[in-house]
């Protein structure tokens, strides 16, 4: 992940999401160096607009985020596949494509949100090393400056950023149950986040810097739910239709850009295809051909063929199956999709390449 802002854009939003202690108020200097970063950050085109999901994660902000001042335009996604959040302290929220691949729900959405436009409550953007880490080497590597050394959490500051980031677990936790959400499921969510960074590559940027954290953070939102009673607001909300479309986005961006390995540990897990549909399968097809180790080619034939059992009508299974059957020499199975495909799709950009592969396979002798 590269960031296309400037250097200078990068080091104030740095200096403006580590504030020197919790409990001092931001400084106007602070403030007005925010509202720059913010604007900058806002005007990049690495801020997703997709209107369906802006939509969405704005009416969850909307519902979560009452009352905070600078939040009211609601969170904004930033565009990459790498796993991170953070808020400003004038109310910018930030999280990324790649994070909300790990939800599961829009209340999972709604803690994620809960989080930041807490720390914007708490005057405390950056709420803990985990934090610091995470913006530090995200905007180091925005430049394609080398990455450092995780140095820049020194164990002095660990204390007060753990405390930190209770009182930011508390708030949110209040947040989620003023709007209606259940606070209970982010125990889960956090679970799987310190799963996930056991299983991506060590490459990967990740929210979850450490796997004890993760697990630290889940006990600790659990032992505040149990504090507070069970039933904190409503479990039952479906995932929605655009967290689909934000998912098969950075899936596209990590099979593309040669990060296939992350998006098969994702993508193997059942639950995930299962929200996506066949666009999970077709994307976990991608990422085996691509990676192309030792029995890949099988398993992405096999991907390839769910993808179709979901949707007989999804053209890019169609496609890339009968591209599948050419490399294996099976020339009437690669003819058969191959018509399927100018059938389903006769005004694709391919179209007339698949013609093309169509005539000389009919061409060529049994």
């Amino acid at each position: 992940m590269h960031c296309r802002v400037s250097l200078s854009v990068c080091a104030v939003v740095l200096a403006v999401t580590i504030p020197h202690s919790t409990a001092a108020a931001v400084a106007p200097a602070q403030l007005d160096e925010s509202r720059w970063a913010e604007r900058e950050l806002d005007g990049s085109p690495y801020i997703l607009r997709d209107p369906v999901v802006t939509e969405f994660i704005a009416s969850v902000s909307r519902r979560v985020c009452v009352g905070i001042p600078g939040t009211a335009g609601g969170a904004r996604i930033y565009d990459s596949p790498d796993a991170f959040s953070f808020a400003l302290p004038t109310g910018g929220v930030y999280i990324s494509g790649g994070l909300l691949l790990r939800v599961a729900s829009e209340n999972d959405v709604a803690t994620l949100i809960a989080r930041e436009c807490a720390a914007v409550a708490l005057e405390a953007s950056a709420r803990s090393d985990r934090v610091r880490t995470d913006v530090w080497l995200l905007f180091l590597r925005f430049e394609r400056v080398p990455l450092l050394p995780n140095l820049w959490a020194p164990a002095t500051i660990r204390g007060a950023a753990e405390e930190a980031e209770r009182a930011v677990d508390r708030r949110a936790l209040q947040l989620l149950a003023n709007a209606g959400y259940d606070g209970a499921t982010a125990s889960s969510l956090f679970r799987r986040l310190a799963r996930d960074a056991s299983r991506v590559s060590s490459s990967q940027h990740f929210y979850a810097v450490d796997r004890a954290g993760m697990k630290q953070r889940a006990d600790h939102w659990a032992s505040l739910v149990a504090d507070h009673g069970p039933d904190t607001g409503n479990a039952g909300v479906p995932m929605p239709a655009a967290l689909a479309r934000i998912a098969e986005r950075q899936y596209a961006v990590l099979v593309r850009f040669g990060r296939e390995r992350d998006a098969i540990a994702l993508l193997e897990n059942e639950r995930r295809t299962e929200m996506l549909g066949s666009a999970g399968e077709f994307w976990l097809g991608e990422a085996y051909r691509r990676r192309a180790s030792r029995g890949d080619f099988e398993l992405a034939d096999a991907a390839y063929r769910r993808a179709m059992t979901r949707e007989p009508a999804d053209r890019r299974a169609i496609a890339a199956l009968g591209r599948m059957q050419v490399a294996k020499g099976n020339r009437q199975d690669a003819l058969a999709l191959f018509r399927r495909y100018v059938a389903l799709a006769p005004d694709a950009l391919d179209h007339t390449a698949i013609q093309a592969e169509i005539a000389l396979l009919s061409e060529s002798p049994p």
